[in-house]
Order: C-alpha cells, then structure tokens, then sequence
C-alpha cells in the first residue's frame, strides 16, 4: 500500500493530474467478529470483492489497516469518485446477508481526499483519518470528502 501511494504522490507533484485518495471503513466490522472471526474475515472478503470488481482495472486497492481499505483511483477528482463509491455502498447495504438466520446489512464510510502540492503521502492520509471524525459523528455510512 504506502509503495503505491508514494508512487502516486510522486505522480501527482509532477503532472498535477486529478486523483482520489480514500480510506474505505467497514461499518461495524467488530459486530460481524461477535459472530466470529471467520463471519468478519468473509465481510472483508466481500468488501474487497466488490470494490475490485466495481471499479476500474486502473484503481488501486489495498487493506490498510483491520477495518479499512485504501483506495487509490487515478484521473479522478474526489466528487466523481464520490457518486461511484455511492453505488457501491448502496449495492452492498442491498446484498442480502445472513449470519445465524439472523439478516444483516453491510456498510460502508469513505474519507476522500485528493494529494495537495507541497506535502507528502502522510499529510494525505492525516487529512482522510481526521475525516473519520467527522463520519463518526453522522453515525457512519457515509462518504466525506476531506
């Protein structure tokens, strides 16, 4: 992950071309572990399914940490990424799941953010973890552009 997204970085700070930057949260990932690990670990699985298949072969994702993904979406603006990452998390939250006989619903936040000239990776994913703040306090299933 941080490879690529300093490959980007560099990218950027020489052709100033759009990209997004985001960090995808699984909504209440520790709720689907209550039901056991190998439940959470098959949510991850999906997540990352269905970001990869919905999204462009150009697009990069990678776990970055538990609950999160990162993603990197080249040639994109943050406000045209955001109407995409809407469909996806409206196709998820609408995948029928059910763990124990028990139906669930999967969703998902977004903290988005595009590099700025001047500043490395890290400022960037400073921005889109401070974004989560603001996601917390909506309750989550949401998309924040940062």
């Amino acid at each position: 992950c941080s490879q690529r997204l300093e490959q980007e970085c560099g990218r950027f700070q020489r052709y100033h071309h759009p990209i997004t930057l985001g960090m995808c949260n699984i909504d209440g990932l520790t709720k689907f572990n209550d039901y056991g690990y190998i439940i959470g670990d098959r949510v991850l699985k999906l997540v990352a399914t269905t970001l990869r298949e919905r999204l462009r072969s150009v697009d990069f994702i990678g776990r970055y940490h538990g609950d999160k993904f990162l993603l990197i979406l080249p040639e994109t603006p943050p406000e045209t990424s955001k109407a995409t990452l809407e469909k996806i998390s409206q196709f998820l939250a609408k995948t029928p799941l059910n763990i124990k006989g028990k139906p669930v619903q999967i969703t998902l936040s977004f903290s988005l953010t595009t590099f700025k000239k001047e500043e490395d990776s890290a400022d960037s994913c400073q921005r889109m973890t401070q974004g989560f703040e603001a996601i917390k306090e909506q309750g989550g299933n949401c998309i924040h552009i940062v």
